[in-house]
């Protein structure tokens, strides 16, 4: 099992590293023939909206699993054991049910997308696959909070005390 989640999270990195990379390539490009040339690339623009969505929601559940979130933790310091532990169950459990209800909605849409036909403007690139791809990605970082909140859950309460810092993922 553990091999099979480091292989999955192998795959996550690599997809979000190569949309990144593109990015930036076809942002550089794009520029360079604007500037240099007078001739952008055609489609650098649909072509980055939606990289950046891919990469968003494939970082998505890289982000969740290891409990690197951007978080403001302006009175977490002063919790303790029982109340750190509970603390981190309610925030798994409410995130997780608002990422399985933004999958839900993801779905949906990509349904509606696809009966229309909706393309991108410029190139025609199909965007139901894209809103399928957010979905599936939105429901597996709901899946992954749903196992923290469990194991906040099966956690010992002392354990908490035993200096967690909070982003490590680790307890």
């Amino acid at each position: 099992m553990d091999a099979l989640l480091s292989l999955g999270e192998r795959v996550l990195n690599w997809i979000t590293g190569l949309c990144l990379f593109v990015m930036m390539l076809l942002t550089f490009f794009d520029v360079g023939g604007r500037y240099l040339f007078g001739a952008p690339i055609p489609g650098a623009f649909e072509i980055t909206q939606l990289l950046l969505a891919v990469l968003v929601f494939t970082a998505l559940p890289l982000v969740t699993g290891r409990e690197q979130h951007v978080s403001i933790s302006l009175i977490e310091q002063t919790f303790k054991g029982g109340v750190k532990k509970l603390q981190r169950l309610i925030v798994s459990l409410t995130c997780m049910v608002m990422l399985g209800y933004l999958s839900i909605v993801l779905w949906r849409l990509a349904l509606r997308i696809g009966s229309y036909g909706d393309y991108t403007a410029y190139l025609q690139i199909p965007l139901a696959p894209f809103a399928y791809v957010m979905s599936l990605f939105s429901g597996l970082a709901a899946a992954i909070l749903l196992f923290l909140a469990w194991r906040y859950l099966m956690t010992p309460s002392h354990a908490f005390n035993a200096g967690l810092e909070h982003g490590t993922g680790e307890l």
